[in-house]
């Protein structure tokens, strides 16, 4: 089927001819509603993009993204500056876009960002769309495996619930952030989200397993590091995440008191059957392998700053300013000032250098910047 009408208000697109006809139905419409549904690593070894959830204010769409199509037209509407795209909580979409097929799209109207501008305390899609439109958001499929074929019409609803009333959200909370004069500080958060890019974890395998830092000598950690690939392998092999071959607790038991042999592998727990069968003498060689070979250190951070003084008095009175302030304009303290900016400037960073990298600096209503130079000098004045 190309684009088959489903009689509770979504279109499902399988076929490249449903693509086209959907890019030519889209193509005149300023904002379109967004959102992803991916296989999240619970169920499978590769996280990728599953579904694709677009909507009108007339129609909603679902693009079945694991059915081999060529979805250009798609990428040409999300980075096409005039089009407004709508989507909730953008960046792990963002992410995911950029991982899966290179796309960057423009022009976002982030709800989830507004909603929390606008002072909401309850910003889950669940709760904006319960409070504004009385729709009663399910959790049922939080979990699901989305790589199904075909997949149930529970789940397609549910995805297509999950766009179906943005713009009309999005047109909600615009007026809100009009009315209380925070649209400019708004415009700078959602350029932020057309900066998301995806980041691959470059750090060594071992690093990767919980609790590794506090149970391992620089000895175990050269284990750990051999069984922490093994398990990559395994798990790619098998298409199941790590966690469900080997899970981090057993990893780091075999590491610390490395098994003798195969028997012993056979009867440690927290492992797939398939470890402790087939891959137990695998799991003998690997650990040989890391107590053979050169210990190991933990990572550095990337891009960790060299240490320098913070001033602990200016940070708690950085933080009570800034919690006095949020209080006022009836905000979360972190959409004020972050954490980071709060230690650069304990530790002497120019006002001008920190603010550059704030949204709020954007929102001269709320006098934000001008508020904390006042505070700054008067820090400066009685030193």
């Amino acid at each position: 089927m190309s684009i088959q009408a489903v009689t509770r208000g979504y279109e499902l697109v399988d076929e490249q001819k449903g693509v086209d006809a959907m890019a030519g139905a889209l193509s005149e419409e300023p904002c379109i509603g967004f959102d992803l549904e991916c296989a999240s690593g619970l169920h499978h070894y590769e996280k990728r993009v599953c579904l694709i959830q677009l909507a009108s204010p007339g129609a909603s769409y679902i693009i079945d993204a694991l059915a081999g199509l060529d979805l250009s037209p798609l990428r040409k509407m999300l980075e096409d500056p005039a089009v407004e795209i709508v989507m909730h909580d953008a960046d792990f979409d963002m992410r995911s876009l950029d991982r899966d097929f290179g796309w960057r799209p423009r022009n976002i109207f982030d709800t989830l960002i507004a909603a929390r501008l606008c002072g909401h305390r309850q910003f889950g899609l669940s709760s904006m769309l319960e409070q504004h439109f009385g729709v009663k958001g399910s959790k049922r499929f939080q979990r699901a495996d989305w790589t199904i074929r075909p997949l149930p019409e529970a789940m397609l609803e549910y995805a297509a619930c999950d766009v179906r009333y943005l713009i009309e959200l999005r047109d909600r909370l615009d007026a809100e952030l009009k009315r209380l004069g925070r649209a400019d500080w708004a415009a700078v958060r959602f350029a932020e989200r057309e900066m998301l890019r995806f980041e691959p974890d470059t750090r060594p395998l071992f690093a990767r397993v919980k609790g590794a830092r506090d149970s391992c000598d620089s000895r175990a950690l050269a284990v750990l590091n051999e069984l922490a690939e093994l398990r990559e392998e395994i798990s790619k092999s098998l298409d199941l995440p790590p966690f469900r071959v080997i899970s981090d607790e057993a990893l780091i038991d075999l590491a610390v008191k490395p098994p003798r042999d195969v028997e012993d592998v056979k009867r440690r727990r927290g492992m797939h059957p398939h470890c402790r069968q087939r891959a137990a003498g695998e799991i003998v060689a690997a650990v040989k392998r890391g107590q053979a070979g050169r210990g190991l250190s933990w990572p550095s951070s990337p891009g960790k700053r060299k240490r320098t003084f913070q001033s602990a008095d200016m940070m708690e009175v950085i933080k009570s300013w800034r919690a006095k302030v949020a209080a006022e304009h009836d905000l979360e303290p972190d959409l004020i000032l972050s954490m980071r900016s709060i230690k650069e400037l304990a530790r002497g960073v120019s006002l001008e250098e920190v603010m550059r990298q704030e949204a709020s600096a954007s929102w001269g209503k709320g006098g934000i910047k001008e508020s904390l130079a006042r505070l700054l000098g008067d820090c400066r004045s009685r030193r």
